[in-house]
Order: structure tokens, then sequence, then C-alpha cells
């Protein structure tokens, strides 16, 4: 049985905090920790408008994402979920990848989640610890989804403004 909320797109796309821009410098250990192909199971929730009557929507998601390390010491990850690519870049500092301002469809290639278009990632974390790459995004968006409630009512259109996205990876 369903979690409440349409999936076309799952949002790990948004995983992409995981990916990291540290600020010039030679890639180091920090960004090669990060570097490889994961495999990611997680939430996305959505945030419906004020006057949606609904608080949030919840989906479970599964993607996969690949993380490369730039020439300048940067990284950069690339995330597959429901035959949607996203990319984004985050700094890293130890064990730590933040999400760089100006991310939302790095070089011109949109982002989706549950099929809406993403308009801005508005911060994120991905942190390593014990093998287990966990992380956290926030994102923009605009459209409309169907969601299910969960006692059994009928579908209903909902308006969504905002998301988050929590993930677990495990290195392939």
């Amino acid at each position: 049985m369903r979690t409440p909320w349409l999936a076309a797109a799952g949002f790990t796309a948004l995983l992409a905090a995981c990916s990291t821009s540290g600020g010039g410098g030679d890639a180091g250990s920090a960004t090669d920790a990060f570097v490889g192909t994961w495999s990611c199971t997680g939430f996305d929730t959505l945030l419906p408008a004020a006057d949606a009557g609904v608080a949030s929507i919840m989906d479970p998601t599964s993607s996969m994402l690949t993380v490369t390390a730039n020439p300048d010491g940067t990284i950069k990850s690339a995330n597959v979920s429901g035959g949607t690519t996203c990319q984004t870049q985050s700094s890293v500092a130890g064990s730590t990848a933040t999400l760089e301002s100006g991310n939302g469809g790095d070089a011109g290639l949109p982002c989706f989640i549950e099929g809406l278009q993403v308009l801005a990632f508005t911060g994120g974390t991905g942190t390593l610890s014990g093998g287990v790459l966990s992380h956290a995004l926030a994102f923009t968006l605009s459209g409309t989804v169907t969601y299910t409630p969960p006692d059994g009512g009928p579908p209903e259109l909902v308006d969504v403004t905002a998301g988050t996205s929590a993930d677990s990876c495990t290195r392939m």
C-alpha cells in the first residue's frame, strides 16, 4: 500500500545535495569519499499550498546517485529516479557536503519531482558515516499532484509549492 501521493519521478533525484563543489584547489580526499555510484532509498515530502487542507504529502523513493570530482576540487552529482536526472553541486568539508546556492537544474537540465519541475533547491546537506551517505534537500516547485487520503477517501488534486527529500544511500 502506498503512502499518499503521486509518484511520477520520485525526487530522490534531489539527492543531488550529495553532489559537491568546494572552492578551488585540487580534488582531495574529502571529495574522493563521495565519488562513486550510490543506491538510495528515502522519502519525498511535498508541502501543499496553505489553503489545500492537507499538511504534507509523503512518497517513498528509490534512485541511483553518481558523484564525480571535478579538477577544481568540486564534486557534482547526477541523480536518476523514475527516468529523470537531476544534477547539483555542493561544497565539501570533511564528511559533509553542503548544497551551493543557485542549484535548480545544473547545465540547463531541469529536475522533476512527482512530475513537477523544481524551481530551485533552497538548501541541503549530505553526510558520510560508516559507509552510508545520508542527505536532506529542500526545494520549491509549483503545480498540482493527485493526493489519496490515508483514510481511503477519494483522490483529490492538491496544489504544492515546496518540498523536502531525505535519503539514505549505500555505495554500489
